[in-house]
């Protein structure tokens, strides 16, 4: 089979259906923005379902909810089989503050 094995049955319909309403208004679990649910199936920041655990790594997951979240369809994209990827860039240290020199000498 292709790649889209298990995702174009009945069963993966009924469940994707299911899982846009329950998890309507969530972010996307990639990048962590809101997903606008209106948008066409085709444009890029609508809502699909990424597998935690990719296909090519267990496919016999393909159906379980626990290894289902929402994401855009871009994100979803870029991310590919790569369980690793993570498009949210961890937050930029902050510089240490400037020490203040006490002196107790008064100008």
């Amino acid at each position: 089979m292709g790649s889209t094995q298990g995702r174009n049955d009945w069963q993966w319909i009924k469940l994707s259906r299911r899982l846009r309403q329950e998890l309507a208004g969530q972010p996307c679990w990639l990048c962590g923005k809101p997903i606008d649910q209106q948008l066409d199936r085709r444009h890029p920041m609508s809502f699909t379902l990424d597998h935690v655990v990719p296909l090519s790594v267990d496919p016999s997951r393909s159906h379980d909810p626990a290894n289902l979240r929402p994401s855009h369809r871009r994100c979803n994209g870029r991310r590919g089989k790569d369980p690793s990827y993570c498009p949210v860039q961890p937050a930029e240290k902050t510089p240490p503050p400037t020490p203040i020199i006490a002196s107790r000498v008064w100008r």
